[in-house]
């Protein structure tokens, strides 16, 4: 009993010390605002950013520019992963195709999605198919590449014994390449999710700038069109938000199981 309480109270100092600084600068924010020390159109004070938050959250307003935001994230995932999957394969059974592959990727991976933007309005729109496409072009290089670069990394034993039983492609793949591959598939679809996030929140802030309504980038985008700071914060805050909650939710439960496995180490 005394064990488990000594490890609680270990927990709790250690919050407290992560805690610590981000409060003192919460504290001064405040007092800065409310002095007039900041004009209160540029920072609004937390406390005013939180209540905007809950009464937008509370009215459904914010709430349903989250499940758009979120749903149109679902699904351009879905559709980036296909892609991935379908060039890997290709990449696999083809050693010239890997070779024209990867030099295509490391250029396409080099230039941002908003650069494409106009070529992305003239061949999709201002609509969610643009923003699927923007989403598309920051995620299937980058994780192509980790998951290519996992398998040129992999032993020469494990590709000399499948040659030696003659395993087919698909046991390959099931067998060999995803328990083998596991830490650079977490890497990868780790670095895509924050990749994807990003750019979604941008594309959704500048299709919003030309007219496409749109999610919680289009949120923000028009309450600082209309000047009202408190809601841009509370976007922000939302974005932040989504992004710890998958990261511990998600990508660290992910990461114990693996170690727990012995396929990742500390």
């Amino acid at each position: 009993m005394k064990a488990s309480q000594r490890k609680q109270n270990n927990k709790l100092v250690s919050i407290l010390k992560h805690l610590t600084p981000f409060l003192i600068i919460i504290a001064f924010w405040e007092c800065a605002s409310r002095l007039g020390w900041v004009p209160k159109f540029i920072l609004p004070s937390p406390s005013t950013i939180i209540v905007t938050l809950l009464r937008e959250l509370f009215t459904g307003t914010l709430f349903f520019s989250i499940m758009r935001s979120l749903l149109i994230l679902i699904l351009s995932l879905i559709v980036d992963l296909i892609v991935s999957l379908i060039i890997i394969l290709a990449c696999i059974r083809f050693q010239s195709f890997k070779h024209f592959y990867k030099t295509i990727a490391t250029m396409m991976n080099s230039i941002p999605s908003m650069a494409l933007l106009p070529l992305i309005i003239m061949w999709f729109g201002i609509g969610d198919s643009a923003i699927v496409a923007l989403v598309t072009h920051s995620v299937v290089w980058t994780f192509t590449i980790y998951i290519l670069d996992g398998i040129n990394s992999l032993p020469k034993i494990y590709q000399e014994f499948a040659d030696n039983i003659n395993l087919d492609l698909k046991s390959r793949i099931k067998d060999i390449y995803i328990p083998a591959l596991l830490p650079n598939i977490t890497a990868g679809l780790k670095v895509v999710w924050g990749r994807a996030w990003r750019s979604l929140i941008g594309a959704e802030v500048a299709f919003g700038a030309i007219g496409a309504a749109g999610g919680l980038g289009y949120y923000i985008n028009i309450n600082r069109y209309n000047g009202d700071m408190p809601k841009v914060f509370a976007g922000i805050i939302i974005i932040a938000t989504i992004g710890l909650i998958v990261d511990l939710a998600i990508f660290n439960n992910i990461e114990k199981k693996m170690k727990k496995w012995g396929t990742l180490h500390e």
